[in-house]
């Protein structure tokens, strides 16, 4: 199997052509310029065998929607051309609902991965998942009879997929959309915005990880129009609760508080705490160590954010009763 552009009008890239099952191409960039669109190359190989090809990366071409409904066009001779049908689509997003839904249950959501390159929130989701679907874990049996969690466990698939740090495949930060998603710019936001409308949210759980601070951390919703007593009361009982819960966790070191009614309304937690005026709260996790309980060999691992998905369940079961 070869694949080229070496002729007039050829363009492409490929990325990885192992089988004829798994090839994986690019369009490259107009030279000195950022359009991307053209694609033009030649594939021989053995006769009789179907080819699968992805040309990845289609989000961030000069005009993305033209490959809606588009079919390639294809010849063996290169004088009868037809049609090859194709789709155009982005990863499949998870959300797991966890519980028994029935109409007097709190609603509780958690996201994690907005940022594709904070890893450690996405297996903090793990360990919540792992823990709720423990049918021996006590904590995890009374919290299902009280709860139903919708959880996704990766929002970010296409940019984690690219490696990127902060955005997704056209390179918007998700966490700066929630107050106007659009499916342009962050169809990931727009669809579990959406969902959790249709739904309803009595709690919500954003986590993430900072690379600077060297502690495990929350950010409230004190900014928001809508903050109130009852709120900060939640907080701070499920503060309270993960501080005995686990070392981990701390209330000293953190993000700056917003001043009353100045909350960024585009960042999840307060949009969707105001939306739907609920507690709401973004968890921080170290990329280095969290300082107060260090480990010079491991530093902030895989298996200690699994542990603290686990015991962010025990800060959850202490608030669940009171939610509105």
């Amino acid at each position: 199997m070869h694949i080229s552009s070496q002729f007039d009008s050829g363009n492409i890239h490929v990325v990885r052509a192992t089988s004829p099952e798994d090839i994986l191409l690019t369009i490259p960039k107009d030279n000195q310029s950022d359009f991307a669109q053209w694609f033009h190359f030649r594939l021989v190989g053995e006769a009789f065998v179907t080819h699968t090809m992805t040309i990845a990366e289609l989000a961030t071409s000069a005009y993305p929607e033209g490959w809606k409904d588009y079919n390639v066009l294809a010849s063996y001779d290169r004088q009868n051309w037809f049609r090859v049908p194709s789709d155009f689509d982005g990863r499949d997003m998870s959300m797991l609902v966890i519980g028994e839904e029935t109409p007097e249950k709190k609603k509780v959501w958690i996201t994690a991965r907005q940022h594709p390159g904070e890893t450690m929130a996405q297996w903090c989701a793990q360990g919540i998942i792992y823990r709720l679907l423990d049918e021996q874990d006590g904590l995890a049996r009374q919290l299902l009879d009280k709860a139903v969690f919708y959880i996704v466990p990766n929002m970010n698939p296409d940019g984690s997929a690219r490696g990127h740090l902060r955005t997704n495949a056209v390179g918007t930060n998700l966490n700066r959309e929630w107050a106007e998603p659009t499916k342009e710019k962050s169809p990931e936001v727009l669809y579990v915005f959406n969902a959790m409308s249709q739904i309803g949210v009595d709690m919500y759980l954003d986590l993430h990880g900072d690379e600077a601070l060297p502690y495990n951390f929350v950010a409230g919703t004190e900014g928001n129009p809508s903050y109130n007593s009852e709120i900060e009361a939640l907080e701070n009982t499920f503060k309270q609760a993960l501080l005995n819960a686990t070392p981990e966790f701390q209330d000293e070191f953190g993000y700056d508080k917003d001043a009353p009614g100045e909350a960024n309304l585009a960042v999840a937690s307060n949009a969707v705490g105001e939306k739907f005026n609920c507690m709401a709260y973004t968890v921080e996790m170290p990329f280095k160590d969290n300082a107060d309980l260090p480990d010079k060999l491991y530093g902030w691992s895989v298996q200690r954010s699994e542990q603290l998905g686990e015991d962010l369940l025990i800060a959850v079961n202490a608030v669940v009763n009171a939610l509105k």
